[in-house]
């Protein structure tokens, strides 16, 4: 006296477990984080850091996006050997202020806080950066990170 409902139900609950284990205990999400991501900032040595801040908020604080992204760039100066930072949109004056609160020599931060996306950021930074010799590196959040480097691959 089953039914059609209990049955599809058990099978549902059978698949859904089978891809968590899947998950959890296959090399699967480290090989697709790899595909999607690239290297990220496991490898952010360079000459000029580019970090991206969010949209948020319109004061003059910083949002927990840009937060963040300010101390990735923090993180990725400390480690590498940069010799400037481009800080771009809406929050870099916040997130200039927070890099040189942390020891990221004023004169070797530059803004570009007209841009509102990371298109605009892409083609703002590379009129700046155009002629600066040296390997660039992009930091921003996991969510971002995905189209704010093709964008800039594509400027």
């Amino acid at each position: 006296m089953g039914g059609i409902v209990p049955r599809v139900f058990v099978r549902f609950c059978v698949a859904f477990t089978v891809i968590l284990l899947a998950i959890q205990f296959t090399p699967l999400v480290p090989w697709l984080l790899n595909r999607l991501f690239g290297k990220m900032w496991m490898d952010s040595d360079g000459d000029i850091l580019i970090v991206l801040t969010a949209n948020e908020p319109q004061d003059d604080g910083m949002g927990a996006i840009t937060f963040a992204r300010g101390l990735y760039g923090v993180r990725a100066w400390r480690d590498g050997h940069f010799q400037t930072a481009v800080l771009c949109g809406r929050g870099a004056p916040a997130v200039g202020q927070f890099l040189a609160a942390y020891g990221v020599p004023r004169e070797k931060i530059f803004l570009v806080g007209h841009a509102f996306s990371a298109r605009e950021c892409a083609l703002s930074t590379k009129q700046m950066i155009a002629s600066w010799p040296g390997t660039r590196v992009l930091v921003t959040s996991d969510i971002e990170i995905f189209r704010a480097e093709r964008a800039f691959a594509a400027a």
